[in-house]
């Protein structure tokens, strides 16, 4: 639910001038969340003393962390709620 607000804040702010963006504040968040709860919940451990989630949490906010950059969109934001 925080994550909720915190992207339609930023939404409402227009703070994103890539497209993709939006996308990969919410990749970085929820994957954020994941990586801590799994600290809590009881998981095998799979490599590098982290669970299988906490593995793809960090994969995935390295894709949101790219999404956020604008290395993986090559058009702003504008010209795609254009078309």
């Amino acid at each position: 639910l925080l994550i909720a607000f915190i992207l339609a804040h930023l939404i409402r702010s227009r703070r994103f001038s890539v497209a993709g963006q939006v996308m990969g504040v919410y990749l970085i968040l929820t994957s954020l969340e994941r990586f801590f709860v799994e600290f809590v919940r009881i998981e095998p451990v799979v490599g590098f003393g982290l669970t299988q989630a906490q593995l793809w949490a960090i994969g995935l906010s390295a894709v949101g962390m790219l999404l956020l950059s604008g290395k993986l969109s090559s058009q702003p934001a504008a010209s795609r709620a254009d078309s």
